[in-house]
């Protein structure tokens, strides 16, 4: 938690936020609107001690007693243990569900589906598929070269690029190796026996700019990478690369699906051996 509040008070003005003086509350953007029921964790706390500091706040103790704290878990529990009659659900991959995700569903209740447009509007997403979007090397000394290549040409955009890597024997592979160093300070693992708040600290910079993360495929499924940093964004967003072929469809597109979240820009490439 140090860590991450040691992030977060340097970029507390990295997303705009807007303060209502009558209220003493702080809002953010969201598509058209400003809503005050959005906050970024702890950069909205030190937004308002930013706030209370720079003597803008009318009632500044009800406000901050309202704002400090530290977030602690509590536990977690599974809906589908609780043994609901039914479970309403998201996925961004249901067209690509196969015969046996189907019959897990009915299991608990699930059989009926709907397709719906996104709320963000017209996807920003990019993936050249004719061109350069797809690469296939034929040894491990060109494939690491193309990964590292790829990295350093998106890092020098100030764009942020996320790595995935089929498991940790191959994703190891590569940080053995000699182009592993040459990617510079600012890159980050992610895999799944680190400590939850490493993981989450990871998580936190990964759509920052100039960072590179590299991650095994598991993080690809559900890995909120969402990117606030304007710099990033306005250079063409969060870039992804898958360095595998997935057996399943559904896979390579939550994989797709870790950039251009929410209507902002991105881009995804693969790279094979």
């Amino acid at each position: 938690e140090i860590s991450l509040m040691i992030d977060q008070v340097r970029r507390v003005d990295e997303e705009p936020y807007y303060l209502d003086r009558n209220t003493d509350r702080i809002g953010y953007k969201v598509m058209d609107s400003i809503s005050y029921e959005v906050t970024y964790g702890y950069r909205t706390v030190f937004a308002y001690l930013q706030e209370a500091d720079k003597g803008n706040l009318k009632e500044s103790d009800k406000a901050l007693a309202s704002a400090l704290f530290i977030p602690l878990s509590c536990g977690q529990f599974s809906y589908a243990n609780i043994s609901p009659k039914r479970i309403l659900g998201v996925s961004g991959t249901l067209s690509a569900l196969g015969k046996y995700e189907h019959e897990v569903l009915a299991k608990y209740g699930v059989d009926t589906f709907m397709y719906v447009p996104s709320v963000y509007g017209e996807s920003n997403f990019q993936f050249d598929k004719g061109g350069d979007g797809i690469r296939i090397e034929t040894n491990v000394s060109n494939y690491h070269h193309s990964i590292t290549d790829q990295i350093q040409l998106m890092t020098k955009q100030k764009r942020s690029v996320v790595v995935f890597f089929q498991n940790n024997a191959r994703l190891k592979d590569f940080t053995s190796s000699s182009f592993y160093h040459k990617l510079g300070r600012q890159k980050k693992l992610l895999t799944e026996d680190m400590p939850k708040s490493d993981k989450d600290f990871v998580i936190s910079k990964a759509a920052t700019a100039g960072q590179v993360t590299l991650s095994t495929a598991i993080f690809g499924r559900g890995t909120d990478f969402f990117c606030k940093d304007e710099t990033v964004q306005k250079n063409g967003g969060v870039h992804v690369i898958q360095t595998f072929l997935s057996d399943e469809e559904s896979e390579e597109i939550q994989i797709q699906g870790r950039t251009s979240r929410q209507g902002k820009k991105g881009s995804y490439q693969m790279i094979l051996l």
